[in-house]
């Protein structure tokens, strides 16, 4: 990002806040060590549904903040990704096909 013009503390701070996601959305390891710790008494489902929405609540409040925070500061643009980009992107290169 910094290489792209944004400034560092920008970069710094939306790594650090999307790497806090990680602990919310399923399936997080830390839910289940806490539902073990618990004595079983919480279900590790519950948990999972638990922290979907505060982590999908916690993505879209960052992805308006930082939208709002490049409009209002004047931060560079990249041309637009297409669908089909987004698609290859997320399937190719994240792994998903891994297993087969």
């Amino acid at each position: 990002m910094i290489k792209k013009g944004y400034p560092a503390t920008f970069a710094t701070n939306v790594t650090i806040g999307g790497s806090v996601q990680a602990v919310l959305i399923p399936p997080s390891h830390n839910l289940v060590i806490y539902s073990l710790a618990a004595g079983g008494s919480v279900s590790i489902a519950h948990l999972f549904i638990g922290g979907v929405i505060p982590g999908l609540i916690f993505g879209f409040c960052l992805i308006a903040l930082c939208l709002y925070m490049s409009y209002r500061l004047g931060y560079p643009r990249d041309e637009p990704v297409t669908l089909r980009q987004a698609a290859k992107t997320a399937l190719v290169r994240s792994g998903v096909w891994a297993p087969w």
